[in-house]
């Protein structure tokens, strides 16, 4: 019999360029509870206590509804991430 285990994203963040591929593929999404997830799985990856600590949080975030802007951002430094802007041409 074959044994089957919950995949988990968050074991395979094990480097910068894992995390940052992970990040820009839930922000090109352009859904909000996408990037609060892959956020959440983020800090996962690197520690959610120490990640919570380090934005300044007293709890965890919440996956679902989308957490507030000002909380992500947060999570975001607390990752050590920043976000870039980056002009995206259209093919004309």
């Amino acid at each position: 019999m074959v044994e089957l285990r919950r995949f988990d994203a968050a074991e395979y963040l094990d480097s910068d360029e894992a995390v940052e591929a992970f990040l820009q593929d839930a922000l090109d999404s352009n859904e909000p509870v996408e990037i609060a997830d892959a956020l959440i799985v983020i800090a996962r990856a690197k520690g959610l206590t120490a990640v919570t600590e380090a934005a300044g949080l007293s709890e965890a975030m919440p996956a679902a509804p989308a957490p507030a802007w000002p909380t992500l951002l947060r999570v975001i430094g607390g990752l050590g991430l920043r976000l870039t802007p980056v002009t995206v041409r259209s093919a004309a």
